[in-house]
């Protein structure tokens, strides 16, 4: 696809695949309709308009061959097609085009085989593409994607040992498409994806999406969608950084998130408690949670965790307790993170504009170990701290020892020096005295100076002598 310049290539690999997945039908690939997501595909009012072909004409001249009136057209064609020049008419074409085909195999998925393995794939392309098409397909693909997400939340377990063969049967002929933890998400993530891409032109009730994703935290817990909390971090950091969120569906989120921190691994509850930071931060009514010790009740009633509308469950009566479990938590990390920058001092800045999907991501741990690791050396206990520092005073007790022998040392090595010094001094001092008192040394002595003086007495003559000849 980049290396096409032209499109024609990549219009039939897009028109084969939509014709194969129309054929295939639920047994499509998830693969091949993952190539959709390679394509560059713009909006057709940011293409370069004809008017502007003049310009762009001008611009190019120079590296253009120059063209005569009553050349052939083909010719012309064929020096555009090698110079990598694309007329913007036909280009408005192409993409009307692909955008035609990549959706309409994206609706007759959702639609007709919600139950495929390609629906990740399709939801992802979704979110990604959403941005391309006019309203009214939004406003259709937003009702298939609440159906969608309805049938994910009200599935029962297949795996239940209270329910007979019958009831299985029958159940199953009732129920329509049922869609998964994973595919729920990115339906999530594709609707408010959607929403931003068109900056506020929709108007459409948020509330049920909202529930849907209120009830479905409750399965963040199961150990199969663990391997999916980036994808649960993503949808919610969309969903609760707007700004026309109900003050009590904001409280209702943040109790939820505070009951699956306890739930999922520490990399996770990091995650739910930097999220709640987040949210904190932005909404002080947050810290209502923190302030209430006990669950109390109003004149509503108490907190009831088990409705399914956020706005009714009466959340400005709950207390997130199960953040203080992670003050005992066995996790450097998340116990660092809960007693300084949840319940202590205001969050850094630094780590306030990082995302929580992000923070998942740093700290993931789920192949084993610390993720950063942690040094080798663990902190001693109360014994061992004590057995440490009598060893440290032992140590230094005998260096301190073998420093005072070493000094001594050297100070008898100092006084044996001079005394030695001092010996050989006298002995020379006996020496020369012996030499003075020896008989003739002065006579001798007299006569070696006279010498020297004659030999210079017969150079510098010598000297004289030449100088003036």
């Amino acid at each position: 696809f980049k290396a096409d310049k032209q499109g024609d290539s990549t219009l039939e690999v897009v028109r084969l695949i939509s014709g194969f997945a129309a054929s295939a039908g639920a047994r499509v690939e998830g693969s091949m309709v993952e190539t959709f997501l390679h394509l560059n595909l713009r909006k057709v009012d940011h293409l370069p308009s004809s008017r502007n072909k003049k310009n762009q004409k001008k611009s190019k001249k120079k590296n253009r061959i120059a063209i005569d009136s009553k050349v052939d057209k083909q010719l012309e064609k064929d020096l555009m097609e090698s110079n990598a020049v694309v007329d913007p008419e036909r280009m408005r074409k192409l993409q009307t085009q692909l955008i035609s085909h990549v959706f309409t195999t994206y609706f007759r998925v959702l639609k007709k085989f919600p139950n495929s393995n390609a629906l990740p794939i399709v939801l992802k392309g979704i979110a990604k593409y959403a941005r391309l098409i006019n309203i009214e397909l939004v406003l259709d693909l937003l009702q298939c994607l609440k159906t969608l997400m309805r049938s994910a939340v009200t599935e029962e377990s297949d795996n239940d040992e209270h329910d007979s063969k019958i009831t299985r049967k029958k159940k199953k002929k009732k129920s329509g498409p049922k869609l998964s933890y994973q595919s729920m998400l990115h339906c999530l993530v594709a609707v408010f994806e959607t929403l931003d891409s068109h900056h506020g032109a929709i108007n459409v009730d948020l509330h049920e999406y909202y529930s849907l994703m209120y009830q479905a935290l409750n399965k963040a817990m199961v150990p199969s969608n663990i391997a999916h909390l980036d994808t649960t971090f993503k949808c919610l950091h969309r969903m609760l950084m707007r700004g026309d969120i109900p003050r009590n569906r904001q409280l209702a989120f943040c109790k939820r998130l505070a009951k699956v921190s306890v739930g999922v691994p520490p990399y996770g509850a990091l995650a739910c408690l930097h999220t709640l930071n987040t949210v904190k931060n932005k909404n002080p009514a947050v810290n209502e949670l923190l302030e209430n010790q006990d669950n109390t009740t109003n004149e509503v009633g108490s907190y009831d965790d088990s409705l399914e509308d956020p706005d009714n469950a009466n959340a400005d009566t709950a207390a997130v307790w199960e953040t203080l479990l992670h003050l005992k938590s066995y996790h450097p990390y998340l116990n660092k993170y809960t007693s300084t920058c949840f319940l202590g001092d205001k969050m850094p800045a630094v780590l306030a504009r990082v995302p929580p999907h992000e923070l998942l991501q740093q700290y993931d741990s789920s192949e084993g170990g610390f993720n950063p690791p942690l040094s080798l050396e663990a902190k001693p206990g109360k014994k061992e701290a004590r057995r440490r520092e009598i060893m440290r005073k032992i140590k230094f007790q005998n260096l301190r020892e073998d420093d005072e022998e070493g000094e001594i040392q050297k100070q008898e090595k100092k006084k044996s020096a001079e005394k030695e010094k001092k010996k050989s001094a006298k002995k020379e001092k006996k020496m020369s005295a012996a030499d003075m008192k020896m008989p003739g040394f002065g006579k001798l002595f007299r006569e070696e100076k006279l010498f020297h003086l004659r030999t210079r007495l017969v150079k510098m003559q010598a000297f004289l002598n030449a100088f003036k000849k």
